[in-house]
């Protein structure tokens, strides 16, 4: 609900109005094994539908992903946008979607719900998702969950951090904890 509330005062408030380009997207619902960044991917894709020219950008960081990671979802890229092709770098999409956003003056803002409904993996795979994809100026992402049920699912999945749940957390994110 506080996250509604937050995403409704972008949208409708006359001082904000049409300073921000909002998506919601809610992990949870999403019901297939392991390709839950694609999901987010594509979804952020699908509203960015009244803007071509970033939806175009988009598109291209989405190709230019495949092979960073392992993961499956990493590989069927290319077969979804078939005849896009890139041949620019991750980097330089990420460069020209903030710039095209601080050009019309505009934030990316993604609001990620329900994550305390999802397993140790699928969380991992959203914050991988977020970590490997959205380095981008202009763009914010507001998350709602349980702190103390995600650090407990991910404990001992994170390669190097010894547990350090809470400290790879912070890595990725700027946390305000209650």
């Amino acid at each position: 609900s506080f996250l509604n509330l937050i995403k409704g005062d972008m949208q409708n408030h006359e001082k904000y109005k049409n300073k921000f380009i909002t998506v919601k997207y809610n992990p949870w619902d999403f019901k297939e094994d392991k390709i839950i960044g694609l999901d987010l991917l594509k979804s952020i894709s699908h509203e960015l539908g009244n803007e071509k020219e970033l939806q175009e950008k988009f598109k291209g960081l989405m190709v230019s992903l495949q092979g960073v990671d392992q993961s499956p979802w990493y590989k069927v890229i290319p077969n979804l946008l078939i005849g896009f092709t890139t041949e620019k770098s991750i980097n330089d999409y990420r460069e020209e979607i903030g710039k095209a956003l601080q050009d019309q003056d505009k934030k990316l803002v993604i609001f990620l719900d329900d994550l305390d409904r999802l397993d140790g993996d699928e969380i991992l795979e959203v914050f991988k998702t977020i970590r490997n994809s959205f380095d981008i100026a202009n763009t914010f992402f507001i998350l709602g969950f349980d702190i103390d049920y995600v650090v407990e699912q991910i404990k001992g999945k994170i390669k190097g951090e010894d547990g350090k749940a809470l400290g790879y957390l912070d890595k990725i994110f700027q946390m305000l904890l209650n």
